[in-house]
Protein backbone atom coordinates (compact mmCIF):
# COMPACT_ATOMS: atom_id res chain seq x y z
CA UNK A 1 0.00 0.00 0.00
CA UNK A 2 2.74 2.45 0.89
CA UNK A 3 4.50 2.19 -2.48
CA UNK A 4 1.27 2.97 -4.32
CA UNK A 5 0.40 5.93 -2.14
CA UNK A 6 3.84 7.44 -2.35
CA UNK A 7 4.00 6.98 -6.13
CA UNK A 8 0.57 8.58 -6.59
CA UNK A 9 1.48 11.54 -4.44
CA UNK A 10 4.81 12.34 -6.05
CA UNK A 11 3.63 11.88 -9.65
CA UNK A 12 1.13 14.75 -9.51
CA UNK A 13 1.44 17.26 -12.35
CA UNK A 14 0.70 20.73 -11.05
CA UNK A 15 -1.97 22.78 -12.80
CA UNK A 16 -1.98 26.53 -13.32
CA UNK A 17 -4.99 27.30 -11.14
CA UNK A 18 -4.88 28.92 -7.70
CA UNK A 19 -3.19 26.93 -4.97
CA UNK A 20 -5.69 25.30 -2.60
CA UNK A 21 -4.73 24.54 0.99
CA UNK A 22 -6.67 21.48 2.19
CA UNK A 23 -6.78 21.31 5.98
CA UNK A 24 -7.79 18.21 7.92
CA UNK A 25 -8.00 18.14 11.70
CA UNK A 26 -7.38 14.53 12.72
CA UNK A 27 -8.13 12.70 15.94
CA UNK A 28 -7.45 8.95 15.95
CA UNK A 29 -8.49 8.78 12.30
CA UNK A 30 -5.85 6.37 11.01
CA UNK A 31 -8.39 3.91 9.60
CA UNK A 32 -10.42 6.59 7.79
CA UNK A 33 -7.32 8.30 6.41
CA UNK A 34 -6.42 5.10 4.56
CA UNK A 35 -9.48 5.58 2.37
CA UNK A 36 -9.78 9.36 2.39
CA UNK A 37 -6.28 10.28 1.22
CA UNK A 38 -6.12 8.09 -1.93
CA UNK A 39 -9.36 9.71 -3.14
CA UNK A 40 -7.91 13.13 -2.34
CA UNK A 41 -4.80 12.46 -4.42
CA UNK A 42 -6.94 11.18 -7.31
CA UNK A 43 -8.34 14.66 -7.97
CA UNK A 44 -8.44 16.07 -11.50
CA UNK A 45 -7.43 19.42 -10.00
CA UNK A 46 -3.95 18.93 -8.62
CA UNK A 47 -2.69 22.33 -7.53
CA UNK A 48 -3.14 21.80 -3.81
CA UNK A 49 -1.28 21.24 -0.57
CA UNK A 50 -2.50 19.04 2.27
CA UNK A 51 -2.11 20.02 5.91
CA UNK A 52 -3.09 17.55 8.62
CA UNK A 53 -3.35 18.96 12.13
CA UNK A 54 -3.23 16.06 14.57
CA UNK A 55 -5.20 16.82 17.74
CA UNK A 56 -3.34 14.53 20.11
CA UNK A 57 -4.17 11.18 18.49
CA UNK A 58 -3.33 8.06 20.48
CA UNK A 59 -3.35 5.76 17.43
CA UNK A 60 -0.58 5.62 14.81
CA UNK A 61 -2.01 8.38 12.59
CA UNK A 62 1.17 10.46 12.63
CA UNK A 63 3.53 7.60 11.77
CA UNK A 64 1.14 6.44 9.02
CA UNK A 65 1.08 9.89 7.44
CA UNK A 66 4.83 10.42 7.65
CA UNK A 67 5.55 6.97 6.23
CA UNK A 68 3.10 6.83 3.34
CA UNK A 69 2.44 10.52 2.65
CA UNK A 70 5.73 12.39 3.19
CA UNK A 71 4.44 15.30 1.09
CA UNK A 72 1.72 16.10 3.60
CA UNK A 73 2.52 18.74 6.19
CA UNK A 74 1.70 17.05 9.50
CA UNK A 75 1.38 19.28 12.56
CA UNK A 76 1.09 17.40 15.89
CA UNK A 77 -0.49 19.62 18.54
CA UNK A 78 0.11 17.18 21.40
CA UNK A 79 -3.40 17.77 22.74
CA UNK A 80 -6.99 18.12 21.60
CA UNK A 81 -7.42 21.74 20.54
CA UNK A 82 -10.95 21.17 19.27
CA UNK A 83 -12.40 21.83 15.84
CA UNK A 84 -11.89 25.57 15.44
CA UNK A 85 -8.48 25.98 17.06
CA UNK A 86 -7.17 22.91 15.25
CA UNK A 87 -8.19 24.36 11.90
CA UNK A 88 -6.66 27.71 12.85
CA UNK A 89 -3.29 25.98 13.28
CA UNK A 90 -3.62 24.82 9.68
CA UNK A 91 -4.67 28.26 8.45
CA UNK A 92 -1.55 29.81 9.99
CA UNK A 93 0.79 27.71 7.82
CA UNK A 94 -1.37 27.53 4.68
CA UNK A 95 -0.04 29.02 1.44
CA UNK A 96 -3.11 28.79 -0.80
CA UNK A 97 -5.38 31.55 -2.06
CA UNK A 98 -8.24 29.12 -1.40
CA UNK A 99 -8.66 27.07 1.78
CA UNK A 100 -10.66 23.87 2.19
CA UNK A 101 -11.66 22.54 5.60
CA UNK A 102 -12.63 18.89 5.52
CA UNK A 103 -13.17 15.99 7.87
CA UNK A 104 -10.85 13.01 7.65
CA UNK A 105 -13.74 10.51 7.36
CA UNK A 106 -14.62 11.67 3.85
CA UNK A 107 -14.17 10.08 0.41
CA UNK A 108 -13.90 12.54 -2.49
CA UNK A 109 -15.18 12.21 -6.05
CA UNK A 110 -12.45 12.95 -8.60
CA UNK A 111 -14.01 16.26 -9.75
CA UNK A 112 -14.78 17.45 -6.22
CA UNK A 113 -12.00 20.03 -5.95
CA UNK A 114 -12.21 21.27 -9.55
CA UNK A 115 -15.91 22.04 -9.13
CA UNK A 116 -15.30 23.83 -5.83
CA UNK A 117 -12.60 26.01 -7.38
CA UNK A 118 -14.75 26.78 -10.42
CA UNK A 119 -17.64 27.89 -8.21
CA UNK A 120 -15.37 30.02 -6.02
CA UNK A 121 -13.93 31.80 -9.05
CA UNK A 122 -17.29 32.31 -10.74
CA UNK A 123 -18.13 35.52 -8.86
CA UNK A 124 -16.26 37.92 -6.58
CA UNK A 125 -19.19 37.88 -4.13
CA UNK A 126 -18.79 34.15 -3.45
CA UNK A 127 -17.05 33.66 -0.12
CA UNK A 128 -17.73 30.00 0.72
CA UNK A 129 -18.57 27.00 -1.45
CA UNK A 130 -20.28 23.94 0.01
CA UNK A 131 -20.10 20.61 -1.89
CA UNK A 132 -22.84 18.02 -2.12
CA UNK A 133 -22.42 15.71 0.89
CA UNK A 134 -23.60 12.13 0.42
CA UNK A 135 -23.87 9.56 3.19
CA UNK A 136 -21.11 7.04 2.60
CA UNK A 137 -22.43 3.64 1.52
CA UNK A 138 -26.12 4.57 1.85
CA UNK A 139 -28.54 2.55 -0.31
CA UNK A 140 -30.44 4.23 -1.82
CA UNK A 141 -28.01 7.18 -1.91
CA UNK A 142 -28.82 9.91 0.60
CA UNK A 143 -27.65 13.52 0.66
CA UNK A 144 -27.21 15.41 3.94
CA UNK A 145 -27.14 19.14 4.61
CA UNK A 146 -27.65 21.68 7.39
CA UNK A 147 -30.42 24.19 7.93
CA UNK A 148 -30.17 27.08 10.37
CA UNK A 149 -33.08 28.94 11.92
CA UNK A 150 -33.13 32.52 13.14
CA UNK A 151 -33.15 31.42 16.79
CA UNK A 152 -29.75 29.80 16.40
CA UNK A 153 -30.85 26.17 16.09
CA UNK A 154 -29.12 24.03 13.49
CA UNK A 155 -30.63 20.84 12.07
CA UNK A 156 -29.09 18.12 9.96
CA UNK A 157 -31.42 17.11 7.14
CA UNK A 158 -31.29 14.35 4.55
CA UNK A 159 -32.93 13.67 1.19
CA UNK A 160 -32.74 10.82 -1.25
CA UNK A 161 -30.22 11.44 -3.98
CA UNK A 162 -31.32 13.25 -7.15
CA UNK A 163 -29.48 13.32 -10.49
CA UNK A 164 -26.94 16.13 -10.63
CA UNK A 165 -28.97 18.05 -13.19
CA UNK A 166 -32.03 17.97 -10.92
CA UNK A 167 -30.49 20.36 -8.39
CA UNK A 168 -28.91 23.65 -9.34
CA UNK A 169 -26.23 25.61 -7.56
CA UNK A 170 -27.81 28.03 -5.11
CA UNK A 171 -27.12 30.25 -2.12
CA UNK A 172 -27.47 28.60 1.31
CA UNK A 173 -27.58 30.01 4.84
CA UNK A 174 -24.81 28.00 6.46
CA UNK A 175 -21.92 25.72 5.49
CA UNK A 176 -21.15 22.56 7.40
CA UNK A 177 -17.71 22.02 8.87
CA UNK A 178 -17.68 18.57 7.32
CA UNK A 179 -16.29 20.14 4.15
CA UNK A 180 -16.27 23.58 2.54
CA UNK A 181 -14.02 25.94 0.62
CA UNK A 182 -13.41 29.55 1.64
CA UNK A 183 -11.32 32.22 -0.03
CA UNK A 184 -8.21 33.19 1.91
CA UNK A 185 -9.07 36.86 1.31
CA UNK A 186 -12.39 36.31 3.10
CA UNK A 187 -10.63 34.73 6.09
CA UNK A 188 -8.27 37.69 6.23
CA UNK A 189 -11.30 39.99 6.24
CA UNK A 190 -13.50 38.22 8.81
CA UNK A 191 -10.92 36.34 10.89
CA UNK A 192 -10.52 32.61 11.35
CA UNK A 193 -12.54 30.25 13.56
CA UNK A 194 -13.54 31.78 16.90
CA UNK A 195 -11.60 29.87 19.55
CA UNK A 196 -13.93 31.07 22.29
CA UNK A 197 -16.14 28.11 21.38
CA UNK A 198 -13.49 25.75 22.70
CA UNK A 199 -13.68 27.36 26.15
CA UNK A 200 -16.98 25.60 26.78
CA UNK A 201 -16.21 22.44 24.78
CA UNK A 202 -12.69 21.59 25.92
CA UNK A 203 -13.39 17.86 26.06
CA UNK A 204 -15.14 17.66 22.71
CA UNK A 205 -13.43 17.26 19.35
CA UNK A 206 -16.22 18.16 16.97
CA UNK A 207 -17.64 21.56 16.10
CA UNK A 208 -19.82 23.35 18.64
CA UNK A 209 -21.19 25.67 15.92
CA UNK A 210 -17.88 27.31 14.95
CA UNK A 211 -18.75 26.54 11.33
CA UNK A 212 -22.12 28.29 11.68
CA UNK A 213 -20.46 31.31 13.26
CA UNK A 214 -17.92 31.53 10.43
CA UNK A 215 -20.75 31.26 7.89
CA UNK A 216 -22.66 34.05 9.64
CA UNK A 217 -19.63 36.36 9.70
CA UNK A 218 -18.95 35.64 6.04
CA UNK A 219 -22.43 36.88 5.15
CA UNK A 220 -22.21 39.88 7.48
CA UNK A 221 -19.09 40.92 5.58
CA UNK A 222 -21.05 40.89 2.33
CA UNK A 223 -20.10 37.52 0.86
CA UNK A 224 -22.30 34.65 -0.30
CA UNK A 225 -22.32 30.96 0.64
CA UNK A 226 -22.93 28.80 -2.41
CA UNK A 227 -23.97 25.16 -2.70
CA UNK A 228 -22.30 23.40 -5.65
CA UNK A 229 -24.05 20.07 -6.37
CA UNK A 230 -21.50 18.93 -8.96
CA UNK A 231 -18.80 18.82 -6.28
CA UNK A 232 -19.46 15.56 -4.44
CA UNK A 233 -18.07 13.93 -1.31
CA UNK A 234 -19.14 10.88 0.68
CA UNK A 235 -19.18 11.30 4.46
CA UNK A 236 -19.01 8.42 6.94
CA UNK A 237 -21.47 10.15 9.22
CA UNK A 238 -23.39 8.24 11.87
CA UNK A 239 -26.20 9.84 13.82
CA UNK A 240 -25.66 9.41 17.55
CA UNK A 241 -28.07 9.98 20.44
CA UNK A 242 -27.80 13.44 21.97
CA UNK A 243 -25.73 13.14 25.13
CA UNK A 244 -26.18 15.66 27.98
CA UNK A 245 -22.64 17.04 27.58
CA UNK A 246 -23.12 17.50 23.84
CA UNK A 247 -26.37 19.35 24.57
CA UNK A 248 -24.46 21.72 26.85
CA UNK A 249 -21.90 22.48 24.12
CA UNK A 250 -24.61 23.12 21.54
CA UNK A 251 -26.61 25.40 23.85
CA UNK A 252 -23.54 27.46 24.74
CA UNK A 253 -22.60 27.68 21.07
CA UNK A 254 -26.11 28.64 20.01
CA UNK A 255 -26.48 31.44 22.56
CA UNK A 256 -22.97 32.74 21.97
CA UNK A 257 -23.41 32.79 18.19
CA UNK A 258 -26.68 34.73 18.39
CA UNK A 259 -25.51 37.24 20.98
CA UNK A 260 -22.29 37.79 19.10
CA UNK A 261 -23.64 38.29 15.58
CA UNK A 262 -27.08 39.90 15.86
CA UNK A 263 -27.44 43.65 16.32
CA UNK A 264 -28.93 44.58 19.70
CA UNK A 265 -32.12 45.87 18.02
CA UNK A 266 -32.62 42.48 16.38
CA UNK A 267 -32.11 40.70 19.69
CA UNK A 268 -34.80 42.86 21.30
CA UNK A 269 -37.27 42.24 18.48
CA UNK A 270 -36.83 38.46 18.40
CA UNK A 271 -36.93 38.19 22.21
CA UNK A 272 -40.58 37.00 22.33
CA UNK A 273 -39.70 34.20 19.90
CA UNK A 274 -36.69 33.34 22.05
CA UNK A 275 -38.98 33.10 25.11
CA UNK A 276 -41.33 30.73 23.27
CA UNK A 277 -38.34 28.68 22.13
CA UNK A 278 -37.05 28.44 25.70
CA UNK A 279 -40.47 27.38 27.03
CA UNK A 280 -40.58 24.72 24.33
CA UNK A 281 -37.07 23.73 25.33
CA UNK A 282 -38.13 23.41 28.97
CA UNK A 283 -40.74 20.85 27.99
CA UNK A 284 -38.08 19.00 26.03
CA UNK A 285 -35.77 18.99 29.06
CA UNK A 286 -38.50 17.62 31.32
CA UNK A 287 -38.90 14.72 28.90
CA UNK A 288 -35.14 14.12 28.60
CA UNK A 289 -34.55 14.10 32.36
CA UNK A 290 -32.49 15.73 35.14
CA UNK A 291 -29.10 15.36 33.43
CA UNK A 292 -30.23 17.59 30.56
CA UNK A 293 -31.81 20.09 32.97
CA UNK A 294 -28.49 20.32 34.80
CA UNK A 295 -26.62 20.99 31.55
CA UNK A 296 -29.10 23.70 30.56
CA UNK A 297 -28.56 25.43 33.91
CA UNK A 298 -24.82 25.12 33.41
CA UNK A 299 -25.10 26.66 29.93
CA UNK A 300 -27.09 29.61 31.31
CA UNK A 301 -24.49 30.06 34.04
CA UNK A 302 -21.75 30.13 31.40
CA UNK A 303 -23.71 32.79 29.52
CA UNK A 304 -23.99 35.13 32.50
CA UNK A 305 -20.33 34.73 33.42
CA UNK A 306 -19.18 35.46 29.86
CA UNK A 307 -20.73 38.89 29.26
CA UNK A 308 -17.35 40.57 28.84
CA UNK A 309 -16.21 37.94 26.36
CA UNK A 310 -19.43 38.38 24.36
CA UNK A 311 -19.09 42.18 24.31
CA UNK A 312 -15.58 41.90 22.87
CA UNK A 313 -16.76 39.46 20.22
CA UNK A 314 -19.61 41.83 19.29
CA UNK A 315 -17.17 44.71 18.79
CA UNK A 316 -15.12 42.58 16.42
CA UNK A 317 -18.23 41.69 14.42
CA UNK A 318 -19.31 45.33 14.24
CA UNK A 319 -16.08 46.21 12.43
CA UNK A 320 -16.76 43.80 9.55
CA UNK A 321 -20.53 44.31 9.24
CA UNK A 322 -21.56 45.20 5.66
CA UNK A 323 -24.89 43.36 5.47
CA UNK A 324 -28.00 44.22 7.46
CA UNK A 325 -29.61 41.84 9.91
CA UNK A 326 -32.79 42.02 7.83
CA UNK A 327 -30.92 40.54 4.87
CA UNK A 328 -29.20 37.88 6.99
CA UNK A 329 -32.32 36.90 8.90
CA UNK A 330 -34.36 36.61 5.70
CA UNK A 331 -32.04 33.75 4.67
CA UNK A 332 -32.45 31.84 7.92
CA UNK A 333 -35.27 29.34 8.37
CA UNK A 334 -38.15 29.95 10.76
CA UNK A 335 -39.21 26.40 11.58
CA UNK A 336 -37.86 24.36 14.43
CA UNK A 337 -37.93 20.59 14.96
CA UNK A 338 -38.33 18.34 17.98
CA UNK A 339 -35.59 15.75 17.89
CA UNK A 340 -34.13 13.00 20.07
CA UNK A 341 -37.57 12.24 21.53
CA UNK A 342 -39.34 8.95 20.80
CA UNK A 343 -42.68 10.36 19.69
CA UNK A 344 -44.98 9.13 16.95
CA UNK A 345 -44.71 11.34 13.83
CA UNK A 346 -48.33 12.44 14.22
CA UNK A 347 -47.72 13.63 17.79
CA UNK A 348 -44.52 15.39 16.75
CA UNK A 349 -46.30 17.24 13.94
CA UNK A 350 -49.20 18.25 16.20
CA UNK A 351 -46.73 19.92 18.58
CA UNK A 352 -44.43 21.43 15.94
CA UNK A 353 -47.11 22.89 13.67
CA UNK A 354 -48.59 25.61 15.95
CA UNK A 355 -45.15 26.52 17.27
CA UNK A 356 -43.76 26.93 13.77
CA UNK A 357 -46.74 29.03 12.70
CA UNK A 358 -45.80 31.42 15.50
CA UNK A 359 -42.09 31.38 14.59
CA UNK A 360 -42.87 32.10 10.92
CA UNK A 361 -45.17 34.93 11.86
CA UNK A 362 -42.66 36.46 14.25
CA UNK A 363 -39.97 36.26 11.60
CA UNK A 364 -42.17 38.31 9.26
CA UNK A 365 -42.81 40.84 12.04
CA UNK A 366 -39.09 41.02 12.78
CA UNK A 367 -38.18 41.60 9.14
CA UNK A 368 -40.83 44.30 8.82
CA UNK A 369 -39.61 46.12 11.93
CA UNK A 370 -35.95 45.85 10.94
CA UNK A 371 -36.64 47.26 7.49
CA UNK A 372 -38.71 50.06 9.01
CA UNK A 373 -35.94 50.91 11.48
CA UNK A 374 -33.39 50.78 8.68
CA UNK A 375 -35.38 53.19 6.53
CA UNK A 376 -35.92 55.47 9.51
CA UNK A 377 -32.17 55.55 10.19
CA UNK A 378 -31.46 56.45 6.56
CA UNK A 379 -34.05 59.24 6.64
CA UNK A 380 -32.64 60.62 9.89
CA UNK A 381 -29.12 60.47 8.51
CA UNK A 382 -30.04 62.40 5.36
CA UNK A 383 -32.02 65.13 7.16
Amino acid sequence: MGDFLYERETSIQMTTGPLVSIIMVNYNGRHDLEQSLPSLYAQSYTDFEVIVVDNGSSDDSISFLRTYYPGIQVIPTGKNLGFGAGNNVGIAVSKGDLVVFTNYDVVFDSEWLQKLVDAAQSDSTVGIVQPRIMLYGAIPPVETYLVFNYLGHVFSKSIEWEPLNARAACDIEVATGCCFLIKKSVLQRIGSFDENFHRFSTRFFYSSLEDNDLSWRTQLAGYRIVYEPESVIHHKYKQKPLAPLRYYYLECGRMYTMLKNYDWKTLLIIFPAVVVSEIMGLGYLLIKGPEFIREKIRAMAWLFTSIGQIKLARRNVLILRRTSDATILSRFRADTEIRHVNWLPSIRRSVETPINIFFRGWKLITLSLLKSLGNHSKSAGSS
